[in-house]
């Protein structure tokens, strides 16, 4: 019976997640269409930015879910957001950094602008390791 729920529960996550990702990407496409035909770039940029970061706290719910359902006092892996997070973080806001008054000065992220899957990558790998920084110690 528990093997069966599992199996249940893992089909619905996959489910939900394709079903997701095909509205994120979607709406993305939405609004690369807007931004082309109306030169206003903020909303996709700052779109862009964010929907990569609900896709990797979404890949991490399930490992979230299992140490929610510990027992223990919650903790956070500071050396794992540090070390990991906030280059990510960086890397993932490339784009309105850059694109803002200030970042003319900023040269380091035109890196990151140039290869949008880079900040793609930064988004989900952020959003994966900002809920797996949670943890219960027992």
């Amino acid at each position: 019976m528990k093997t069966s729920v599992r199996v249940a529960g893992y089909l619905l996550y996959t489910a939900l997640l394709i079903f997701g990702l095909w509205l994120l990407f979607s709406y993305d496409a939405v609004l690369l269409e807007h931004r082309n035909t109306t030169y206003q770039y903020w909303p996709y940029l700052w779109y862009s930015t964010l929907y990569p970061i609900l896709i990797g706290a979404f890949l991490a719910l399930p490992s979230f879910i299992r140490t929610f359902r510990s027992y223990g006092r919650w903790t956070f892996d500071w050396i794992l957001f540090v070390t990991v997070g906030i280059p990510t973080l960086l890397g993932t806001f490339s784009g309105p950094i850059l694109f803002s008054p200030f970042g003319q000065y900023l040269t380091i992220f035109s890196f990151f602008v140039l290869v949008q899957n880079l900040r793609f990558v930064c988004g989900i790998a952020f959003g994966y390791f900002l809920l797996y920084g949670f943890q219960k110690k027992s």
